[in-house]
């Protein structure tokens, strides 16, 4: 009920989702105030908002109940073999192609299992993962990982590209400068990323400017749809995208990006052992990128 009242920043909207009336989550929320002493969330013209205290609890709450989730599908999956759930965080970077394939496999060598799939970049990721809400995360591998916390393994490198729908007139050419590409309608990764950082250099290194009509998103349906217009580029798409997705229509376009291999791969917590489910998601996952599971 607590968590519900925080992620809602609302009594009423978290009493609608529980499916409980106000009074009793109001009553519950007061009581708990009174046990620990403290109280858990202040009134403002948007609503409620959790205090300092409320964060902390909020933080450690996830974390248990979690723990709790992750115990309870143990149990399942150590009572009936080849059952269960996994819960899988996915960057841009491989949900459209390698994450994609691997849950296809699992499921077909274990139809027992039910797959979760967040996307999102990073940062929300790993504090999901965190949190004991995903039990892995795929994607591109940080240098920064906390190893104390975290444990990684390397699948691939990959390299950015620039490509587009085969409909799409640069598609159709043999020799395309990053010029021409710059004054295209662009689709680009979200500003805060690693694959925008390295898009800038190049562009700084080039004397050029980032495209000035562009369209940042992190959404794979949404990239899909608009380059199957025909109408856009996508600058700093993985190449192994592409390559995983022979039947998308894309083309890689023969621009050089020059812009450093990166490493993707997985990166799950150190501090409890994995689920079985999770296991075989794993062993999916090396055997389509060629690696011995």
């Amino acid at each position: 009920m607590f968590i519900a009242v925080v992620e809602a920043r609302s009594i009423a909207e978290a009493a609608r989702r529980l499916s409980l009336t106000q009074p009793a989550v109001s009553k519950s929320i007061h009581e708990l105030e009174a046990t620990l002493g403290v109280p858990l969330f202040e009134r403002d013209s948007r609503g409620i908002q959790p205090t300092g205290y409320a964060q902390v609890l909020y933080r450690r709450a996830l974390v248990i109940f979690g723990e709790i989730r992750l115990a309870g599908e143990e149990i399942t999956q150590l009572a009936s073999s080849g059952t269960g759930k996994v819960a899988l965080g996915t960057m841009p970077v491989a949900a459209a192609g390698l994450s994609a394939l691997a849950v296809t496999d699992l499921v077909q060598a274990y139809p027992g299992i039910s797959v979760s799939i967040t996307e999102g970049d990073h940062d929300a990721l790993i504090e999901a993962l965190r949190n004991r809400q995903l039990d892995l995360v795929v994607g591109r591998l940080p240098a920064d990982t906390n190893s104390e916390e975290f444990t990684t393994e390397l699948l691939y490198h990959d390299q950015l590209c620039v490509a587009a729908h085969h409909s799409h007139p640069l598609a159709q050419r043999r020799r395309v400068t990053l010029e021409e590409v710059a004054r295209e309608y662009c689709i680009v990764p979200k500003e805060h990323s690693l694959a925008y950082q390295q898009l800038a250099r190049v562009f700084f290194d080039r004397k050029l400017r980032l495209p000035q009509r562009r369209i940042d998103t992190l959404s794979v349906l949404s990239v899909d749809a608009l380059l199957a217009t025909g109408k856009f580029v996508i600058l700093g798409l993985p190449r192994k995208v592409v390559e995983y997705r022979p039947t998308s229509g894309l083309v890689v376009l023969p621009v050089e990006l020059d812009t450093d291999p990166g490493p993707v791969g997985i990166t799950c917590l150190k501090a409890h052992a994995l689920l079985p489910s999770a296991t075989y998601l794993i062993e999916c996952l090396r055997r389509r990128c060629g690696l011995e599971a």
